[in-house]
């Protein structure tokens, strides 16, 4: 845990790929921490490491960062949640999914990379009405790729 506040993100890191070897509750608490944490590598690898702990307990905490979470972390989210495929992820996708888009880096949005990772994920909660309600509308977006995405999701749910 001391290794865990360490200067070196590098160290961060190394400690919290030895996180998931403990089966308790205090790892999943430790990687949560980590999503916080200022090297986004690190919130990165706690979030693929919390995807493959697939602890149900770590969800609640990960729902409540994803609004704030930087884009590498939303997408790894976004994958994380599709995989789990708890319908309790289904309103943060879907909010992911309708947010506007960024505009020249002006307007701050979601990127289209996180929403099309939004989009996919949902694809796994098909029937569930509000996944095919925001993915078809996302289908209709003037962003060809999040269209795409969205057209295809539904395309796998059908």
């Amino acid at each position: 845990s001391d290794l865990l506040g360490h200067a070196s993100a590098a160290v961060r890191r190394e400690a919290a790929r030895m996180l998931p070897s403990i089966r308790n509750r205090a790892a999943t608490a430790d990687l949560l921490h980590l999503l916080e944490d200022a090297d986004t590598l690190v919130q990165v690898q706690a979030m693929r490491l919390l995807q493959e702990k697939h602890d149900p307990a770590a969800l609640a905490g990960i729902l409540k960062k994803v609004a704030a979470a930087s884009p590498a972390l939303q997408e790894v989210i976004c994958m994380a949640l599709g995989s789990w495929k708890d319908p309790r992820a289904v309103p943060a996708l879907v909010d992911l999914l309708d947010s506007p888009a960024w505009f020249w880096q002006k307007v701050h949005g979601i990127p289209d990379s996180v929403r099309e990772k939004a989009a996919w994920a949902l694809g796994h909660f098909l029937p569930h009405p509000q996944a095919v309600k925001a993915l078809k509308q996302a289908s209709k977006s003037r962003s060809r790729a999040i269209s795409l995405a969205a057209r295809s999701a539904l395309s796998k749910g059908a």
